[in-house]
């Protein structure tokens, strides 16, 4: 039976593209080492088994009125330091710069702030 599937098998329209190749490469996951890829909602490990991602819609880089773009996330995966100019403080109700980190436990990703 699975053999007779196996011959009639046609790829459903659309769905090739779930897991393609076309998302470009940020950089090395934290956790497993296998590659980070950017997608439209964020950035997210390619291994299956592997839980790591960060959205780009988080509320860390919200609360401060920053995108996280490829451009910052690519350094926080090396393990380097970001300059983030412009990060908004509600409670002063004014802009700062500050210089970010990117911690990942295995677990949990987190993101701290420097200040020169």
């Amino acid at each position: 039976m699975l053999r007779d599937l196996m011959k009639s098998y046609e790829v459903v329209p659309g769905t090739e593209s779930i897991f393609s190749q076309e998302h470009p490469i940020v950089g090395a996951c934290p956790r497993c080492g296998a590659n980070v890829t950017e997608s439209p909602k964020g950035f997210f490990c390619e291994r299956r088994g592997c839980k790591f991602g960060v959205w780009k819609d988080n509320r860390f880089f919200t609360a401060k009125r920053q995108q996280l773009t490829a451009d910052i996330m690519a350094p926080l995966l090396h393990g380097e330091k970001v300059k983030l100019p412009g990060c908004w403080s509600e409670q002063k109700n004014r802009a700062y710069d500050a210089v970010i980190s990117m911690q990942d436990d295995g677990s949990h990703t987190t993101f701290t702030l420097e200040f020169d």
